[in-house]
């Protein structure tokens, strides 16, 4: 009984649920772009006495901009240097959350759709297309670390796809686009398409027409 006892209290001691309870986190983007403004927010707990909070990055302090219950927003944070950038959380004067921040050059970002569009035109084929940038953007969020490389190509299927096809409006697309494609599958299938052309090639008088 009392090894049942003990064995309880070490698991309530160690939830994350109740052991992070008084905790307060920063939330921030994965990866953010040099020059580039966004937003970062700090989860303080209910029990927070209250106070001035300020977040500390850049070598500047940053006043919270809006308070929605528990939750501080700070707007308009930028760093013009890339690679790791320390983040601090203060409250009156006294650090109570620290993380950091990694920052890569604002044209990186169009290397998703670059990717995409390159490898179609070369493959000839959209999907492999948009799965290879599809992976260089979930590298991206990982900072272009090597170790990233790997985690990324996981992330691909296991966060970005999932989480786009469980959103409705995406899911509507994905439907829509499958129907049309079934409906030009039954008119190639039915000779419809051979009959626009037979119709169509009447006025084609020249080899360019």
């Amino acid at each position: 009984m009392i090894r049942h006892i003990l064995c309880l209290a070490g698991l309530l001691a160690t939830s994350p649920g109740l052991a992070d309870a008084d905790a307060i986190e920063l939330e921030l983007p994965s990866v953010v772009l040099s020059g580039i403004a966004f937003d970062a927010k700090a989860r303080i707990p209910i029990s927070s006495d209250g106070g001035t909070y300020e977040l500390e990055f850049n070598g500047q302090r940053h006043t919270t901009d809006e308070r929605d219950d528990q939750i501080l927003i700070f707007k308009n944070l930028s760093v013009s240097e890339t690679g790791l950038h320390p983040i601090r959380l203060l409250q009156e004067n006294r650090g109570v959350a620290q993380t950091e921040v990694r920052s890569i050059l604002a044209w990186l970002s169009i290397m998703p759709p670059l990717v995409g569009i390159l490898v179609a035109l070369f493959l000839r084929s959209v999907i492999p297309a948009l799965f290879l940038g599809a992976w260089v953007g979930a590298w991206l969020l990982t900072g272009l670390t090597f170790s990233g490389l790997g985690s990324s190509l996981l992330a691909v299927f296991h966060t970005h796809v999932r989480d786009a096809l469980a959103n409705p409006d995406h899911a509507a697309i994905i439907l829509f686009s499958l129907m049309i494609g079934g409906m030009v599958g039954i008119i190639f299938k039915n000779g419809g398409m051979d009959g626009v052309v037979a119709h169509a090639i009447r006025w084609a008088k020249t080899p360019r027409q």
